[in-house]
């Protein structure tokens, strides 16, 4: 490549590399960025192996309980590992480098869990087990009641504008408190007739 000036102008020759000049010299550029896939991928195999653990252990948790009380108290077990593209841009926004190492260290739900139960008695005896594992860093846990409220606030809410948002939330709010009284109303009747 060739810088030359002509008048006001810059001018910018490109000469032609041959085949052999061309492959010598991106070499050291796919095999960085191939480096850095395998450790992405390494990184990510952990992950994935950290939810396949935590999942089995909850399934013969959810197994036992259902041998000695007769019912369930599990309802359903989410799990995702995030993908390399929003990673990329959960970084981006924090403005941290875009390097593997920098990944770990500053992208803390990179994996992610959500244990949803029928009754709140259930996520604190899911919590209370849970707290007894040594290798758990975050989990969610929310009743059906709980899901069904950010499954519909998320929709409402997600990238909207943020003008018009303060009468959604006070909007919201009530219809929390509207399901968090049924959540305690259901848990009551579990506890008289289960």
């Amino acid at each position: 490549m060739v810088n030359r000036k002509v008048g006001n102008s810059e001018i910018v020759e490109v000469e032609q590399l041959n085949p052999e000049e061309e492959e010598t010299m991106f070499l050291p550029i796919a095999s960085e960025a191939l480096n850095i896939t395998e450790q992405y991928n390494q990184i990510i195999f952990f992950y994935e192996a950290g939810i396949c653990q935590l999942t089995s252990k909850l399934e013969i948790l959810k197994q036992e309980f259902q041998a000695c009380k007769n019912r369930n108290p599990i309802e359903n077990i989410e799990t995702r590992v995030k993908s390399p593209e929003s990673i990329k841009g959960k970084m981006e926004r924090r403005g941290v480098p875009l390097t593997v190492s920098s990944m770990v260290k500053n992208i803390m739900d990179i994996a992610g869990i959500r244990v949803v139960c029928p009754f709140i008695s259930d996520v604190y005896y899911i919590a209370d087990f849970l707290l007894r594992q040594e290798d758990i860093e975050k989990i969610q846990l929310r009743t059906i009641a709980m899901e069904f409220w950010a499954a519909l606030e998320h929709q409402l809410r997600y990238k909207k504008n943020r003008n018009r948002m303060e009468g959604l939330q006070k909007q919201l709010k009530q219809c929390a408190e509207l399901i968090t009284a049924a959540d305690c109303k259901m848990q009551q009747l579990a506890d008289q007739w289960l």
